[in-house]
């Protein structure tokens, strides 16, 4: 844990265990620590649903997680599975989960179990993939997101190792057969061994990065509502390997995915902005509009949430983009796009004096209590002057300035959060 300090004294942390070896050697491990320094441990433990038996694992894994003195959540997927792209789906799912928990309960810290095995294989199925310096790099050991750190404190360990502590220990584990189903590439990969493996690009990635964070302030802007603006010129002047890595930052800051675009439909994307004709796509969850001078880039209005809870005083980062919170009871968060007509064009004139377009507007949470729609706090609209709302804040799930990777075993640039840089205007 000391490169990923300083921590605040009792530390709080959050864990992601699934209960397999891995998890259950992080729980033992993490325990001991924070037993040490008076701190306090939190199991996130989350049920997929993609098994019959999934319930009544996450609750063993729960009372084993409790017996090492942890506290133990279980967090139930609340929807159906998917029919295909699975282990996709059960990825996302899962962290969006981990990181709705770790806000609501204040953690300023998430750890999760990757190991040495599986920093080989990530950096063998990208290298399958065409993937740059970036994806050959592998897992970063500390990732920031907003409002917690996401660290991986086992990635130079062996997974032999990893089993061999939680035998030590005399822990039990749970074995999930989705781990060799080989429907999966990951379980493929295992089957078959690592046939290839690239020369580390740490060294490379994070140079990469320290130059594209200090080209980005005078490229490219966010302002309140989310939305990019890129001079053109300016793109075509960066170095050429810094350009594509700037267009994946913007859709990863305005689309709120949590990752970002394949490097060949960026340096596509790059291709069609090189020249001065204006340009229009779709990417990354984004609608890129190219005129001579700028690039303007919004969230496209496809795969918005749905109507959500937007509980008193607990802080909900909706669309992976804006921080809300809220003292009132009975409120829910929608789209714009979600409103009916008459509540949509109740909002065109806020839309023209803003100087916003459409495509811009729909994008923003609406707020709706019993009796309907009752503010639009990016739009300036509150029903009779009322906004229920503690704060409504911009706060992307990826801040467009890159904060530096990490390799396993570096000491990441200090404890505190958001050193990577929103860039507003």
């Amino acid at each position: 844990m000391a490169p990923f300090g300083p921590f605040e004294p009792a530390p709080r942390l959050a864990l992601g265990v699934s209960g397999g070896a891995d998890s259950m050697a992080l729980a033992w491990l993490a325990s001991g620590w924070l037993q040490a320094r008076g701190g306090q441990g939190i199991a996130l433990i989350v049920d997929h649903g993609l098994r019959p038996e999934s319930a009544e694992e996450a609750m063993l894994v729960a009372r084993r997680c409790r017996a090492l003195g942890l506290q133990a959540h279980i967090l139930p997927h609340q929807g159906t599975p998917p029919a295909s792209a699975i282990e996709a789906h059960a990825r996302a799912m899962r962290y969006n989960l981990l990181e709705e928990a770790c806000l609501k309960l204040g953690c300023l810290h998430l750890l999760v179990a990757h190991h040495a095995d599986d920093q080989a294989e990530t950096i063998a199925m990208r290298a399958a993939r065409g993937s740059g310096q970036a994806g050959l790099a592998g897992m970063s050991a500390c990732v920031e997101h907003a409002g917690y750190r996401l660290l991986r404190p086992l990635l130079e360990m062996p997974k032999g190792r990893l089993t061999a502590t939680v035998v030590s220990a005399g822990l039990d584990w749970v074995d999930d057969p989705m781990n060799m189903d080989p429907r999966f590439a990951r379980a493929r990969l295992r089957r078959h061994g690592i046939t290839r493996l690239p020369p580390p690009a740490a060294a490379a990635r994070r140079g990469s990065e320290q130059r594209l964070a200090q080209a980005l302030p005078g490229l490219v802007a966010l302002d309140r509502l989310g939305v990019a603006r890129m001079d053109r010129l300016a793109w075509r002047h960066l170095a050429p390997d810094l350009r594509t890595p700037a267009l994946a930052r913007i859709a990863l800051a305005v689309g709120a995915g949590r990752y970002g675009p394949s490097t060949a439909a960026l340096d596509d994307l790059g291709s069609r902005l090189d020249g001065e004709e204006p340009e229009s796509a779709t990417l990354g969850g984004c609608l890129w509009r190219a005129g001579r001078a700028h690039v303007t880039v919004v969230r496209e209005a496809r795969n918005l949430p749905g109507a959500l809870l937007l509980a008193p005083r607990v802080p909900l980062i909706w669309d992976g983009r804006f921080l809300l919170e809220s003292s009132q009871e009975d409120l829910r968060v929608v789209p714009v796009s979600a409103l009916s007509r008459t509540d949509g064009a109740l909002l065109c004139p806020l839309r023209r004096s803003l100087g916003l377009t459409a495509p811009a507007s729909v994008v923003l949470p609406a707020i709706l209590d019993l009796e309907g729609l009752v503010a639009v706090p990016h739009l300036g609209y509150a029903r009779s002057g009322r906004n229920p709302l503690l704060s409504a804040i911009f706060r992307p799930r990826h801040a467009l300035s890159p904060v530096p990777f990490v390799a396993p075993g570096e000491r990441a640039a200090g404890g505190e959060l958001g050193r990577g840089a929103l860039i507003l205007a």
